[in-house]
Order: structure tokens, then C-alpha cells, then sequence
């Protein structure tokens, strides 16, 4: 069963050591996997700001994946829904594939 975390309900932060320390990973083994310094890894888990880059590279490492959702404060037009829902699958599908070759160049 897999398990989320939603950052409105967790920062980044939390969700970074929640899952390390589920996998009883150290800092040092999980900063090694994801290419990053074990200092810098300890500032993200300890409240820095990290690039997307960084905490995708991160969560993928801990295997997991990130999602980004947006919430609109007012309601959305409903009439084009069809036409941006297949706009936005063919973008992240696009996005997806370019972020594993990031990651498979690493």
C-alpha cells in the first residue's frame, strides 16, 4: 500500500525525513543516492527551502514520486475541462519523461 503525504498538511521537510527514517536510511546514504551534500540534506530536513529539482531528485531516490497539484481559489471554466485535462496529461507525461532522463544522466 503506498502512503502520502500532502505538503498543505506537511512541508517538503517532513516528508523527506518521514520516509527516510521509514527506510532507515542515514543522511549520508540517502544524500549519496541522490547526488547531494549530507550538510545540505540536514538543511532541507531541517527547514531549507530546497530547488524542485533537488527535492524531486530526492523523493525519487527514497522511491517515490512527486505530484504538484494547484487549487484554484474560484471555480475553473468548466466548458474546455475535456481539452486542458488532455493538454495537461500530454505535459506531464512530457515532464516525466524528460525529469527519468535527468535522473538516468545522473
Amino acid at each position: 500500500m503506498s502512503e502520502e503525504l500532502w505538503l498543505d498538511e506537511a512541508p517538503v521537510t517532513e516528508f523527506v525525513r518521514h520516509f527516510r527514517f521509514k527506510l532507515r536510511l542515514s543522511q549520508q546514504e540517502l544524500a549519496d543516492a541522490a547526488g547531494i551534500d549530507r550538510g545540505f540534506l540536514a538543511k532541507v530536513e531541517n527547514g531549507r527551502d530546497p530547488r524542485l529539482s533537488t527535492v524531486i531528485r530526492i523523493v525519487s531516490r527514497l522511491g517515490g514520486a512527486l505530484v504538484l497539484g494547484v487549487r484554484s481559489p474560484r471555480p475553473l471554466c468548466v466548458m474546455a475541462d475535456d481539452h486542458v485535462a488532455a493538454r495537461q496529461e500530454a505535459w506531464l507525461a512530457r515532464r516525466e519523461q524528460r525529469v527519468r532522463a535527468h535522473l538516468a544522466t545522473e
